[in-house]
């Protein structure tokens, strides 16, 4: 098999700016698209799917993902979800950077065999973090830049002090642990696991997202296919300054990327184009629900065609690292705004009788979920 790869959302590291902002903006959310090929023939049809889309709109040149975004592609756009996206070549990894950041906070304090045991109370304990009051994660990356023992001890009270929404200390995670980390007084185990300057190749680099995203999706695709490495062919858009540092942490797992430039492969050309259309989606959709005006007219129009998106994609080939209630409101779109769904069953009601269901079904999927990282390296390595 051959894994076409591009992404979308700012590639590289996710820190705070001096005005203890994150690096992103309107950029949320962080897209990786995989093309999965099984031989030349099944490369060769989709190529020329592609091929027959640009000869329709006369598109001589590469088209980028974001342009068909735009008003001006809107043929474009929904000729190519509905003649090029399908549910058999393409594999999807949304992260919420945000949600990143609190999963690497909670890793350094908590072991990994609480969260195979605990898999739900911590993935409720990440939602927190990401959604009532930033400041763990701000301070977090802070102790990322310079990680020592007096920093990590403050960041240890600071975890204790802080104030969660509906959890009780007693029940929370993070406070259990830090107050052990804190009696015990040995802190260098720990200071270890941070994504620091010098944990890559490239001191340069803490807290790259893309690496991490890459890796999931790499063993999503083993996992579905069961292959080992030596059957699996990965190629990557070329990334500057990126491309080094990716293959050296993957060499102990026997993978090696091959990165290409988009004008030289279509089908990273296509990978582009369905990572821009998901990220653009995404970004859009929960940035109106967070603003409450999901239901106003203006809204119709990215709703539907990320309710086209997932719906083609199907969610069996889509990885949500979300908080639960993007993730549940993400699925609540597909469901509402399909096309024959009626327009008079889009509003509040309908939205929380979808939503609550789903919500209980992602809890339901985190709970039989395996969140084994030892096993799962061992795989990747295969």
């Amino acid at each position: 098999m051959e894994l076409y790869l591009d992404e979308s959302g700012n590639t590289g590291c996710v820190t705070v700016k001096e005005n203890d902002y994150f690096n992103f903006k309107e950029q949320r959310h962080f897209v990786l698209c995989g093309i999965k090929v099984q031989d030349e023939q099944d490369k060769k049809k989709l190529k020329e799917r592609y091929k027959h889309f640009k000869e329709v709109f006369g598109i001589k040149e590469e088209i980028k993902g974001s342009d068909l975004m735009t008003r001006k592609y809107n043929k474009e756009l929904a000729y190519f979800l509905d003649n090029i996206l399908d549910n058999i070549h393409f594999q999807i990894c949304i992260y919420d950077k945000k949600f990143y950041i609190a999963t690497l906070l909670m890793s350094t304090i908590i072991d990994n065999s609480i969260k195979c045991e605990f898999s739900v109370e911590y993935y409720q304990l990440a939602d927190t973090l990401v959604s009532h009051n930033e400041d763990l994660l701000v301070e977090y990356c802070k102790l990322a830049e310079n990680p020592n023992n007096e920093s990590f001890e403050r960041f240890l009270k600071s975890i204790i002090n802080h104030r969660y929404f509906n959890i009780q200390n007693e029940e929370n995670l993070l406070i259990i642990c830090a107050e052990y980390i804190l009696q015990e007084g040995d802190y260098v185990s720990y200071l270890s696991t941070i994504l620091q300057h010098g944990s890559y190749t490239n001191n340069k680099y803490i807290n790259v997202i893309n690496l991490n995203c890459l890796t999931e999706l790499i063993l999503q695709v083993k996992k579905s296919y069961g292959l080992v490495n030596e059957k699996l062919n990965i190629f990557h858009d070329k990334i500057d300054g990126y491309d080094k540092t990716f293959n050296s942490e993957l060499k102990p797992f026997d993978i090696k990327i091959n990165f290409t430039d988009s004008k030289d492969e279509e089908l990273i050309q296509i990978a582009d184009n369905v990572a821009s259309i998901v990220a653009k989606c995404i970004n859009e959709c929960i940035k109106r629900f967070e603003e409450k005006k999901e239901w106003e007219e203006d809204s119709a129009w990215i709703m539907k065609q990320y309710a086209k998106v997932i719906d083609k994609l199907t969610i069996y080939n889509i990885k949500f690292t979300l908080p639960v209630k993007n993730w549940a409101t993400s699925l609540c779109i597909r469901e509402m705004f399909k096309d024959e769904n009626p327009i008079n069953q889009r509003n509040e009601k309908y939205f929380n009788e979808h939503y609550y269901k789903y919500i209980y079904e992602i809890y339901q999927n985190i709970d039989n979920k395996n969140f084994n990282a030892r096993e799962h390296l061992k795989f990747l390595k295969k």
